[in-house]
């Protein structure tokens, strides 16, 4: 009833202030805001923007979910009309008045973002939100590319978490942000690090890629100041170079890092693809470098030490300190790892 009051009160507005309120009113009905319109003291259109200004949300607590698994937030998502496989996923909050750090993610060459939604979804549930980016042509030779494209992807999820009318108004903690890339997104991913980009504070890079002789890469890692975690699978082939040499040349490229903390992983059995949804990582697997573990056993181990690594730095929690730096050792799924 104290609804209905309001509403009626603020339809007896004159027509430009009505469609301002209507305005307002369905950005308070798609960022969980309707609170607001069950006081009827909001009735007025000074009153409504008063409670939005009231609702600052705060930042989620971190819940200890199993990283391997899915985690226990619901997953929405709102995806671009024009560009459909660019978007974002992002956690239920419900009626709870809460931020979540940021994660842009994308993937390498001839890719697009959707072969790794599940991967997006994973991180979700975890709670963060998640914006998946692609290059409008996937295949290109410089590393500034890449990272620019993930770069923009963190201006655009700042812009759309203070913009009232996106799906993530006041859903993100600007100040912590996480970027993830595969194969030439990956390097991307480091790259970008190196750049500095406001509010970053974690990176992670899955098979990295390499252009041309690597030392666009190479000089630049060297700058990287957030903690960085680079993957790898133990049958990649592919990754810097395709040469055979790929966990070699990722070891290297890790080496050149001097951040601390920093962590390469590989996984026991994965190659290039095991990062994707079904059915692309079987299909691009018989392209060759066939991975010797099933796919699931591949992503849940990479999404599982993905999501340690964003929870440590961007929840600022020390639960999984011992299961970075000493579990992993056990790990039957993890073939080699360094920590520094």
């Amino acid at each position: 009833m104290k609804r209905l009051n309001v509403l009626a009160r603020l339809f007896s507005l004159s027509s430009a202030r009505l469609s301002l309120v209507m305005l307002l009113f369905a950005a308070l009905s798609a960022c969980d805001n309707s609170a607001c319109l069950d006081n009827e003291s909001n009735a007025e259109l000074g009153g409504l923007i008063d409670c939005l200004n009231t609702r600052t949300a705060t930042l989620a607590e971190f819940k200890l979910d199993d990283p391997a698994q899915k985690g226990s937030y619901a997953v929405l998502d709102a995806f671009d009309s024009v560009y459909p496989h660019n978007g974002y996923v992002y956690p239920d909050r419900g009626q709870e008045n809460i931020k979540f750090p940021g994660i842009v993610l994308t993937t390498g060459t001839l890719g697009n973002a959707h072969f790794m939604r599940g991967y997006a979804e994973h991180l979700a549930s975890h709670g963060f939100v998640v914006l998946m980016t692609t290059l409008d042509i996937p295949i290109n030779e410089d590393a500034n590319v890449w990272a620019n494209e993930l770069i923009e992807g963190v201006e655009r999820m700042v812009r759309d978490t203070n913009y009232l009318l996106s799906p993530i108004f006041d859903h993100v903690e600007e100040n912590r942000i996480g970027l993830i890339g595969l194969s030439s997104g990956g390097a991307g991913a480091l790259y970008a690090a190196s750049k500095g980009v406001p509010g970053l504070r974690a990176v992670v890079s899955l098979a990295t890629g390499k252009f041309g002789d690597g030392q666009q890469l190479i000089s630049a890692v060297g700058r990287i100041r957030v903690p960085a975690q680079v993957q790898l699978g133990e049958e990649d082939c592919r990754a810097l170079g395709g040469d055979g040499g790929g966990p070699q040349h990722t070891r290297d490229t890790f080496n050149l890092l001097t951040v601390s903390p920093r962590q390469f992983v590989e996984l026991k059995g994965g190659n290039h693809y095991g990062y994707l949804d079904m059915p692309w990582a079987t299909t691009f697997s018989a392209l060759g470098c066939p991975m010797t573990v099933a796919p699931e056993v591949q992503f849940r181990t990479s999404a599982k030490y993905s999501t340690m690594w964003f929870e440590t730095h961007l929840y600022e929690t020390s639960a999984w300190q011992e299961a970075l730096l000493v579990g992993i050792a056990s790990d039957p799924n993890v073939s080699a790892y360094i920590n520094h």
